[in-house]
């Protein structure tokens, strides 16, 4: 991933969801996600990758926008939804 986000320098959004990789895939590049994504989208696939997800992106700045967690039914702006993949999305207050 690491080599896409230097070919195309700022990048208004990354939609991720591979399957219970998301916390290796995002550990591995979130110094490059920090200069160059806004925004960052991922289908998680269970409470420790949730965790993991959180305590990754809080220790370097960023914004949680929505945490609805895995296997749960969670309310949102639309009502109760059940989650059958858990969603969070992120913002770099640095780049917005």
């Amino acid at each position: 991933m690491e080599p896409l986000l230097k070919k195309y320098g700022l990048v208004d959004l990354v939609d991720l969801d591979v399957q219970s990789a998301e916390l290796d895939v995002l550990s591995a590049v979130v110094d490059s996600l920090n200069h160059t994504t806004k925004r960052v989208h991922i289908g998680t696939h269970g409470p420790k990758i949730e965790q993991g997800l959180r305590d990754l992106f809080c220790a370097h700045g960023w914004e949680c926008l929505n945490d609805y967690p895995f296997k749960t039914m969670s309310p949102t702006p639309y009502g109760d939804i059940v989650f059958d993949d858990g969603v969070q999305t992120w913002r770099n207050s640095r780049l917005i």
